[in-house]
């Protein structure tokens, strides 16, 4: 709600303009891939650029968008995305999926920027800037492992000149967080995330006025200036019966998903009901395959829901 979508789409139109950029991969979550369309229609001159930002589309056709240098820009989910870079790299070391991931997330983020560009190279995708919405969905903390998501997109954005991040809250938990927003946009830099902790983790007014200033290097924020003066006040209202019971309903529908997930089906009635919009338009004959892929990041879908 804050323009974050119609920005990163200036961004990437500025570089182009400039000759700097050819192509750009956004990483967004679902809904904001199902509206991209009416953004680029609005703002963007009709006919200039191509994109694609399809919800639904089968890991065969994202994998295609990715490799079609015809279109400027593809807009996918971080979940898709993820998943759509391990097949490719699994693929062209000739291993399991399962098995491949194990490897890659338990190597040096060296090795994984060699192994991702290996495979980009392979299957010719070449993309020249990163954009990734919601960016705090790929955040690391001390305290718990680094996600696959992390470690893909982090091995991506070293094969871009030109990295995006946008979050509303790029930290919301610890120090740590912070250290893992600027190891992502200048690696060579920081380097020792204790070290870090150390210099910026005191909970004193310098140290905070310290890593403000070394953040605001950074990254780039700003309110949404309107005019209107804005007055604020909190009031409980209980949910209506109607709205109670979709509640419910939401959470009872990713409880199944969670469970074919985790026993290995899939359930298509389930993911209708949580994306309604991925299934819309599609042939009868897709819903297994498009409730197969929406289905491992449940989670994220059930929170949209909501």
């Amino acid at each position: 709600g804050k323009g974050k979508t119609i920005t990163s789409i200036g961004a990437f139109t500025h570089l182009k303009g400039k000759g700097k950029v050819k192509r750009a991969i956004f990483a967004v979550p679902s809904v904001v891939q199902a509206q991209f369309g009416n953004e680029g229609n609005t703002f963007l001159k009709p006919g200039k650029y191509k994109w694609s930002a399809n919800p639904g589309m089968s890991q065969e056709e994202r994998i295609k968008a990715l490799k079609n240098g015809d279109l400027d820009m593809v807009v996918t989910t971080h979940q898709a995305l993820r998943d759509d870079l391990l097949h490719i790299m699994a693929k062209h070391n000739n291993q399991d999926e399962e098995t491949f991931k194990a490897h890659f997330n338990s190597t040096t983020p060296e090795r994984r920027k060699e192994l991702l560009g290996a495979a980009l190279e392979a299957e010719g995708i070449k993309p020249d800037m990163l954009a990734v919405d919601e960016s705090h969905y790929e955040s690391n903390r001390k305290g718990k492992d680094d996600s696959t998501l992390s470690n893909v997109l982090d091995a991506l954005n070293q094969h871009t000149p030109y990295y995006m991040r946008q979050s509303a809250t790029p930290v919301k938990n610890d120090v740590s967080e912070a250290y893992d927003f600027l190891k992502k946009v200048a690696p060579e830099k920081f380097t020792n995330r204790e070290e870090f902790i150390k210099k910026y983790g005191v909970d004193t007014e310098f140290s905070r006025t310290a890593l403000q200033r070394l953040i605001n290097r950074y990254s780039y924020a700003s309110p949404t200036v309107t005019g209107v003066k804005r007055t604020m006040t909190k009031e409980d209202v209980t949910l209506h019966p109607d709205q109670k019971a979709e509640h419910d309903k939401v959470l009872e529908m990713f409880r199944r998903a969670s469970m074919a997930q985790a026993d290995g089906r899939v359930d298509v009635e389930a993911m209708k009901h949580l994306s309604p919009g991925s299934f819309k338009g599609r042939p009868e004959t897709s819903h297994d395959e498009i409730a197969k892929q929406l289905q491992k990041a449940a989670g994220t879908i059930k929170e949209e829901a909501l």
